[in-house]
This record gives C-alpha cells, sequence and structure tokens, in this order.
C-alpha cells in the first residue's frame, strides 16, 4: 500500500513477514499502540513546556521505542531528533520539533489504521 504522507514503509505484508507470518501478533502490536500512544504523547507535550531536558529525554525515548516497533518512519525519527537535543541540554528547537512531531503522530497513526485494515484482509 502506498501513500505520499511519508509512510510509505508502514506495510502490512512486510512487518507479518518479519513476524514470522503473524499476524494477530501485528494486530495486537497495532492495538496496544493505538491504545498507549496518547497517553505518551501526552508525557511528551508536557515535558516539552516544562523544559526539563532529562525528562523530556526519557518521554522523547518512550514514544521512540514504541514507534520503532513498526519500523523507521517520520515519527520515529522526529521522536529520535527530541531526545538526542534533550540529551545534549539544547531545548532551542523543541517547539519546532514538536510542531513536526504533532503532525507526524496524525499521519502515523491515519498510517496504522490503513494497516490494521490491510491485516485484516
Amino acid at each position: 500500500m502506498q501513500n505520499n504522507d511519508g509512510f510509505e514503509r508502514l506495510n502490512a505484508s512486510r512487518l507479518i513477514a518479519a513476524l514470522g507470518g503473524d499476524r494477530e501478533l501485528l494486530l495486537e502490536i497495532i492495538e496496544l499502540y493505538l491504545r498507549d500512544a496518547p497517553a505518551m504523547l501526552h508525557a511528551l507535550r508536557l515535558e516539552a513546556k516544562r523544559m526539563q531536558p532529562d525528562e523530556l529525554a526519557k518521554a522523547a525515548h518512550v514514544l521512540k521505542g514504541s514507534v520503532a516497533n513498526f519500523g523507521v518512519s517520520p515519527l520515529y525519527e522526529l521522536a529520535k531528533e527530541l531526545e538526542q537535543c534533550a540529551r545534549a541540554k539544547d531545548l532551542s528547537t523543541v517547539p519546532e520539533i514538536m510542531s513536526g512531531l504533532e503532525r507526524a503522530y496524525e499521519g502515523f497513526e491515519q498510517a496504522l489504521v490503513r494497516m490494521r485494515i490491510e491485516a485484516n484482509s
């Protein structure tokens, strides 16, 4: 399934193959992410507002790790960039990164919903 939102690599068939053909496992991972992601994003927003580098790095790391289950994506890259900036204690670009991350989060969620449909067919 190709799309133009930067999430072309989110492909159910490819991920099912990577999971040893376990379609149910992919569906479970998708459901877990969709259930837990809003809380992860909330924590990230909170830490971005507080501008506490150590806590921001931790929150970005948690989101990055969860997104990594699906491979590299724009959301993964932005969470990684945010984590790196926070670890370097350079918070000057946090608002810009968060703006992009918010957009990528929405696109990622939509891509996972499409992938869930693809995996169920």
